[in-house]
């Protein structure tokens, strides 16, 4: 509840491009953001994104090109979110 609440909200009349909100609902209703702190969640959900921006826009354009993702996909993700939230740990 509290995790989808907080990815949930926007900067007014900044909407998120439909790629990266596909990644971020995906992410939460899996349970990634689940051992994130609430109070750090958009912090963690912008700097992944920025992550995913630099290092891995096929993610991104799978999403574009295909409004759908596959198994490949997910695996992709997972393992760069759960990288990303190693990293955090150091």
């Amino acid at each position: 509840g509290s995790v989808l609440t907080e990815i949930l909200k926007q900067i007014n009349f900044s909407p998120m491009p439909v790629a990266e909100e596909v990644i971020v609902l995906y992410l939460a209703v899996k349970g990634f953001f689940d051992e994130i702190d609430v109070k750090n969640i958009k912090a963690a959900e912008n700097r992944f994104l920025d992550i995913v921006r630099m290092d891995a826009p096929e993610l991104l354009q799978e999403i574009n090109d295909n409004r759908d993702f596959t198994p490949k996909w997910e695996e992709a993700l997972g393992k760069k979110f759960i990288a990303f939230k190693e990293s955090l740990n150091k």
